[in-house]
This record gives structure tokens, C-alpha cells and sequence, in this order.
């Protein structure tokens, strides 16, 4: 069984990470002069939702993610995305019980994170961490 929780939590944090990580790769850019970063995919109160299914389990987890907000955040322009990453049913409460909320500031202009920040509860751990990012030196 522990076997099947560090796969279940393996899996579950890859999940999340490629989710909110889609945005900057498809920013990618191949040319230096191509055009600055388009804000438009960002619009406010879009909403993803999937369900996560792992071995037996049609239910075993379920993934949100939302543009929550824009305007002047952390004192700078910016677009507020949220995610949300929890185990239901069985999977929760006999294998691993994850319930994680992660909260990322953009840049709008270049679409670079400039804050993240993680309310983790897997299990008994619990943690809150946030890091700043392209911050002003010396600041």
C-alpha cells in the first residue's frame, strides 16, 4: 500500500505541476524579436476542472484551475492564477489524503511569475510557502 501512495503522490504532483506550467510552456519563444507575451489567454474567471483517475480508482483525485483576478497585486500589474489539487473518496481517506492550493502571480506584460505561493496539507505535513520571484536586488 505505501508502494501505491508514493505513485498516487507522485503522480498527483506531476499533474499539477504540467497544469500550471502550460502557460509558460506554450509561451516558448524561438526568436528574440517575436512579439512581447499576449495576455489575452488570461481572462478572468476562466475556470479548469478535471477528474483524476489512478489504478482501480475511476475517482481518485480532482484538479481545479482558475484565473482568479487581475489589477494591481504585490504592488505590481499582475494576473492572479489559482489551483487546487485534492484526493477524494477512497483514494483520500485509505491511501493518501492531499488536499494542496497554490497561488501564482503573472507579469501580464511578459507572462513571468513574479510570486508563488503553496498551502500544502499531504497526509499529517503541513506547510505554506511563498517565493518571490525577479525581485529588486538589495529590496
Amino acid at each position: 500500500m505505501g508502494r501505491k501512495c508514493e505513485k498516487l503522490k507522485t503522480f498527483t504532483a506531476v499533474v499539477a505541476v504540467l497544469c500550471l506550467c502550460a502557460g509558460a510552456f506554450a509561451q516558448g519563444r524561438s526568436d528574440v524579436g517575436a512579439s512581447p507575451f499576449n495576455p489575452a489567454p488570461y481572462r478572468v474567471g476562466e475556470q479548469l476542472t478535471y477528474t483524476v483517475s489512478f489504478s482501480n480508482f475511476p475517482t481518485a483525485a480532482h484538479i481545479q484551475l482558475l484565473v482568479a483576478g487581475r489589477g494591481q497585486l504585490q504592488g505590481r500589474e499582475g494576473v492572479e492564477l489559482h489551483a487546487h489539487v485534492e484526493t477524494t473518496g477512497v483514494v483520500s481517506a485509505a491511501l493518501y489524503a492531499l488536499n494542496n492550493d497554490y497561488v501564482t502571480l503573472v507579469d501580464p506584460a511578459t507572462g513571468l511569475p513574479y510570486r508563488a505561493q503553496q498551502s500544502i496539507r499531504e497526509g499529517m505535513r503541513v506547510a505554506d510557502v511563498t517565493r518571490d520571484y525577479n525581485a529588486a536586488l538589495g529590496g
